[in-house]
């Protein structure tokens, strides 16, 4: 009797342990999952930051970027104005401006 009860309660640490590495593991995935969003959040706002530094505030400041109250259309227009005008925007760039920029 004492070897049947040794081995329910080893077997219980088992499983036990067993869970607590199954969650462990899924807490470091989850970890891993937000730094990569995290990382990619702060290079699309890297990537954001150096196409207005270099393409915008050649005419104007970042305050008035900041300040705009645009949604994504109204974005779209300024930016084909802006290129009409002489900003050195490509596609892509105008693309992530239009995508990131603070709207309504």
């Amino acid at each position: 009797m004492r070897k049947y009860i040794l081995g329910l309660i080893v077997l219980a640490l088992v499983i036990v342990w067993l869970g607590m590495s199954l969650a462990m593991e899924d807490e470091e995935a989850n970890a891993a999952e937000t730094t990569d969003e995290t990382g990619a959040d702060e290079e699309v706002a890297a990537a954001v930051a150096e196409v207005l530094e270099t393409s915008c505030t050649a005419c104007h400041g970042l305050k008035r970027i900041e300040e705009a109250e645009y949604d994504r259309d109204g974005w779209a227009a300024v930016l084909e104005r802006m290129i009409a005008l002489g900003a050195e925007l490509g596609k892509a760039e105008r693309e992530l401006l239009i995508e990131e920029l603070p709207g309504e």
